[in-house]
């Protein structure tokens, strides 16, 4: 009988013994899987290696390729599935879509339009304009904008004196020429678009409001870099607002401390600024403080007087273009990238 016990618990663990050893294996067998799929993965892409650079490199120039292919010319054919809808800038020639304008060609879903190079201001919520009054109606201002319609201003999108929140009454109405008046200069921004294209304008912001002295001038809209920020000081004591809509403001900086500012060299200053924007208008170039700096400097060191003559605008165009060209990039196609 003790015999039998004893045969019967070696047979119970020779199988314990058998099973642990199995499984062990089993286990081992996995984890030797896993380490040779995580040895022979891709590498990461930071790797630096000629066939990773090589690739990167190709991907840019498909990149711009792409980008440069979005830039149609007038007349030229514009691919389309069938189902596709025609939007603006566009229209059918021989069943098929074709550019009417040189621009930018934009696609949603199955809307086709091409957005023009050249155009008057297209207006978006949260954008930075600068316009001007042309007309004081019954609770709002009609403003200027570089827009196919005028701006609108209501009384009740302007920050009362002393920042006062109430609602407007009819005394305020009769006291709308004491905040603006016509041909006053006043930097906004683009509170809503509304269905019949007009821009609702407002100026609930202390950086907002009416501009004082300083220099009025206009470029082309699709000329100014978005940016984050349009207010600049510049470091040449100009402040500058580069407008949306493609009106800017240029006048001397306050953050001069308790320097007293001597008013011939602050006009010099707005004067070489203007004539860097003007400049870069000229060449088709993005306005943006890079590369309006980088033209102020370039006419600085050629010891050109800022009021231009022809011949030296000539060689500052020589000079200044080839700097911004290589040290800033900027894309002549604006709206690309």
């Amino acid at each position: 009988m003790l015999i039998h016990y004893l045969s019967a618990l070696y047979s119970f663990f020779c199988l314990q013994s058998f099973l642990f050893f199995s499984f062990c294996l089993h286990s081992s067998y996995v984890f030797l899987f896993f380490f040779f799929f995580l040895m022979i993965r891709r590498p990461p892409r930071s790797t630096l290696s000629s066939s990773s650079a090589a690739s990167d490199v190709y991907k840019r120039q498909r990149k711009r390729k792409a980008d440069y292919d979005q830039v149609k010319l007038p007349g030229e054919p514009i691919g389309c599935e069938t189902g596709f809808l025609r939007g603006h800038g566009t229209y059918i020639n021989n069943s098929q879509l074709t550019a009417s304008v040189c621009g930018v060609l934009q696609e949603v879903n199955k809307l086709k339009a091409v957005q023009p190079l050249k155009s008057r201001y297209v207006g978006e919520v949260g954008d930075v304009v600068v316009g001007k009054v042309i007309e004081v109606g019954q609770k709002r201002w009609k403003l200027d904008v570089n827009s196919h319609q005028d701006g609108i201003l209501m009384l009740s999108a302007v920050n009362l004196p002393g920042n006062v929140q109430r609602r407007r009454t009819a005394e305020d109405q009769l006291q709308m020429r004491s905040f603006f008046v016509e041909d006053d200069a006043v930097c906004m921004e683009v509170q809503q678009i509304n269905q019949d294209g007009s821009i609702s304008l407002h100026t609930r912001s202390e950086r907002y409001g009416k501009l004082g002295e300083g220099l009025f001038l206009k470029v082309h809209a699709a000329l100014v870099k978005r940016s984050a920020q349009h207010f600049h000081s510049l470091d040449c004591g100009v402040d500058a607002i580069l407008g949306n809509n493609g009106y800017i403001w240029l006048s001397g900086s306050t953050d001069q401390g308790d320097e007293p500012q001597d008013p011939a060299r602050m006009l010099e200053q707005i004067a070489r600024v203007r004539n860097a924007i003007v400049l870069l208008e000229q060449e088709f170039m993005m306005i943006s403080v890079q590369s309006i700096m980088q033209v102020l400097s370039a006419s600085i060191q050629a010891g050109l007087h800022p009021k231009v003559e022809r011949e030296n605008r000539i060689r500052v165009r020589m000079t200044a273009m080839v700097r911004v060209r290589v040290r800033v990039k900027v894309s002549q196609f604006p709206g690309v990238g």
